[in-house]
């Protein structure tokens, strides 16, 4: 069966969409009705290539099947439970807005986690992920004075939507060419200077521990692939690194800032989490079962009017408003699991680099890690994919670079 048509949906609303939309918004054009039908077209084709799909549960232990039904079965019953905010006039009928808007599709879009995406599609998101990165570097280099004067000129949300999603395309050098991966790795030198200088801590986290579990797959990796591209590796981290310093010297880039407010650590954020403790004490059940996808809790820093917030800057939080300990529990065994599948029940790079992804994922989410209509997010839920299925783990490097080369 032809599944090519769906799968370009799943990239638009994950991918492409969100960044035309959001560069809308920031010239203040806003665009609802074009919004609510690209959002509901992809949503239908996504729902029907999950149903026409082979799943991963066939193909995994019985308690890793129950616990993946478990994680399915209460994601299905939290959004039954607040459907009938839907239909509720309050607020100029917001929750049916933001149903509208794509949250139906992130609300459920772990179930993607339950589908292997066959190679030969994966190949058209890393393009996408290429060429995205090539456009990053394009306009970040000349624009970089720019994006770094102010916080308020969106570095964060530059390097997010059209860098981010370039990881996973980066932690499979091993199979890309020389021109691909310099493309890269220009990219991730100037994301992190970026953060550094604009002092985005989240994003910094993310990227040097997408490295550092790099690094560590690459010392006691076994693969033929990889022990032929070490030499070119080690030369070029360091062409990269003393580059990247000869730039921060010549350049007496002012890291101060970044220092300050990784020295503070949670605490500039302490405030948000115990008013979100405090009111979701005032309802114990809360806490197990979440407040669906439209739940809110009270916040200062909340809706002018109402003080309610629907975002924490934490992903263990922000599940826990919500779908609740029933969802984060199981989600935190499942990325354990797919991770321990990635790293030592495979016999490629891709599966490891999918492992590294999903372990990233639980640090990013003390930082900020929120799910979200993007490629970097989208791409964590191919990586659950790939570890949970056999077929993929079971690949040789070779086989696999010969479909997902660029």
């Amino acid at each position: 069966m032809d599944l090519s048509k769906h799968y370009k949906w799943l990239l638009v609303i994950f991918g492409i969409w969100p960044i035309i939309d959001t560069l809308l918004n920031l010239q203040s054009i806003n665009l609802p009705i074009v919004r609510y039908v690209i959002y509901t077209v992809g949503t239908f084709y996504i729902v029907k290539l999950y149903f026409i799909t082979s799943k991963n549960t066939k193909k995994v232990s019985f308690l890793l099947k129950t616990v993946l039904t478990f994680t399915f079965f209460w994601l299905l019953m939290r959004f039954v439970i607040s459907a009938t905010e839907i239909l509720n006039p309050a607020n100029n009928y917001i929750a049916l807005k933001t149903i509208l808007s794509g949250e139906f599709a992130l609300f459920f879009s772990f179930f993607l986690a339950n589908i292997a995406m066959p190679l030969q599609y994966f190949k058209s998101f890393l393009k996408t992920s290429y060429l995205l990165a090539i456009l990053y570097v394009i306009i970040g280099i000349p624009l970089f004075g720019f994006f770094t004067a102010d916080i308020a000129n969106q570095a964060e949300l530059f390097v997010k939507y059209f860098y981010l999603g370039g990881v996973f395309l980066l932690l499979l050098f091993p199979y890309q060419k020389t021109k691909v991966n310099i493309i890269l790795s220009v990219g991730l030198v100037l994301a992190l200077l970026m953060m550094l200088l604009v002092a985005r801590r989240n994003v910094v986290l993310y990227l040097v521990s997408a490295l550092f579990f790099l690094s560590l797959v690459i010392i006691f990796s076994k693969s033929d692939l990889i022990k032929k591209r070490k030499p070119i590796l080690v030369a070029g981290s360091v062409v990269v690194s003393v580059c990247a310093l000869l730039f921060v010297i010549i350049m007496q880039f002012n890291f101060s800032l970044f220092l300050e407010r990784a020295d503070t650590g949670l605490e500039s954020r302490e405030m948000v989490f115990l008013e979100f403790n405090e009111d979701f004490n005032t309802t114990h059940n809360d806490w197990y079962t979440g407040r669906g996808p439209f739940g809110t809790f009270f916040s200062m820093l909340g809706d002018e009017m109402t003080n309610d917030r629907p975002l924490i800057e934490n992903g263990y939080y922000q599940h826990i408003l919500k779908q609740g300990l029933f969802f984060l529990i199981p989600f935190i065994i499942l990325s354990i699991a797919a991770s321990f599948n990635g790293f030592f029940r495979s016999k490629n790079h891709l599966s490891k680099a999918a492992a590294i992804l999903i372990i990233v994922n639980l640090i990013d989410m003390f930082g900020y890690g929120l799910p979200f209509l993007g490629l970097k997010y989208l791409n964590l839920l191919i990586a659950f994919g790939f570890c949970f299925s056999p077929t993929i783990r079971n690949m040789n490097d070779f086989e696999i670079r010969k479909i997902i080369r660029l």
